[in-house]
């Protein structure tokens, strides 16, 4: 299998005949382009809400555990959350293996250097910082997130304890394709052909 970039070249082949072109770039999606496809939503305040739906905070949020409802890892959900400014996640953040739950920030995105768990999508349109209160040379224990996640940049700042970082990553991401099945109705049309 031979990948082609730029101009065609005439000195190689492939047993198969199989040569792969470049595809195009993909679409950059913004905060406000989400948020233009998105429907009727319901405005919450301080407190998340374990259930289907779109939702929307205008300002800074934190999910910490007051904000958390205690049935949130509990029940099964597909919901989009828009938040029109930053989020900081200073408490672990879990939903059911069946449910979705997903974050579109207009901001950056703060994650608290005692945070362990964060299995939920974030799209950001600023950077996602995964310790930003952790101090020169301190250490840190591994953060493991679970969803799909995109941001203008990643900020990886923390560190394990002692030989851990030879063995461990710091940041350790599980994409889960269940997020592209479960939330496309929310974004209007969605074409997808499955072969076998």
């Amino acid at each position: 299998l031979i990948e082609l970039a730029g101009i065609f070249s005439n000195w190689f082949s492939s047993s198969r005949l199989w040569l792969v072109k470049n595809s195009p770039e993909p679409k950059s999606y913004t905060y406000s382009d989400y948020y233009n496809q998105a429907g009727t939503m319901t405005t919450i305040t301080t407190d998340l809400i374990s259930a289907d739906g779109l939702y929307y905070v205008n300002g800074d949020f934190e999910i910490d555990n007051q904000a958390v409802p205690n049935d949130y890892d509990d029940l099964t959900f597909n919901q989009i959350v828009f938040i029109n400014g930053n989020l900081l996640i200073s408490d672990n953040i879990e939903i059911d293996p069946s449910s979705t739950a997903l974050f579109i920030v207009n901001g950056k995105v703060d994650i608290a250097k005692s945070v362990e768990n964060v299995h939920v999508g974030i799209f950001a349109e600023g950077n996602i910082h995964t310790a930003y209160d952790i101090s020169e040379g301190e250490a840190t224990k591994t953060i493991f997130f679970k969803g799909v996640y995109s941001a203008d940049e990643f900020v990886f700042e923390r560190t394990l304890q002692g030989t851990g970082n030879q063995n461990d990553p710091s940041d350790d991401f599980t994409f889960e394709p269940k997020y592209l099945i479960q939330l496309r109705d929310y974004f209007g049309e969605n074409h997808i052909i499955w072969k076998s």
